[in-house]
């Protein structure tokens, strides 16, 4: 889904490129015409183009915020999350880690003295 909406994104980028290239063409023949200058065919090419430029990045900005706003609705977490999720873990691990290394250490000792007969086992 999302790799759907991705690539009609990219769509949009081509069709801007497409749509400067029909404006340039368009304007070109009203220079030709003498209905506009070549100097105001310039400056009106680079209005549309700027104006196309806002208002992709305003529907970038929307589609980022849409698409938010569908992941905490769906309950899925953003890679952000997930790794931020993974830090804590790896942590946590850690921590927990430690502890358990002693007491394996401790099992032992006692294991060994049991076996040997110096801990305070059972006499014969």
């Amino acid at each position: 889904m999302l790799d759907i909406i991705r690539k009609s994104m990219l769509a949009g980028i081509g069709a801007a490129e497409v749509t400067r290239d029909a404006t340039e063409k368009s304007l070109r023949e009203l220079v030709a015409q003498g209905k506009i200058t070549s100097d105001e065919a310039s400056k009106l090419v680079d209005s549309i183009v700027e104006e196309g430029k806002r208002e992709f990045d305003k529907g970038r900005a929307d589609f980022n915020k849409l698409t938010e706003e569908m992941l905490q609705k769906g309950s899925l977490v953003t890679r952000s999350q997930l790794s931020e999720l993974e830090k804590r873990v790896a942590a946590l691990e850690k921590k927990a880690d430690k502890p358990a290394a002693k007491k394996t250490a401790a099992k032992k000792s006692s294991a060994k003295k049991a076996a040997s007969g110096k801990g305070g086992g059972a006499k014969r």
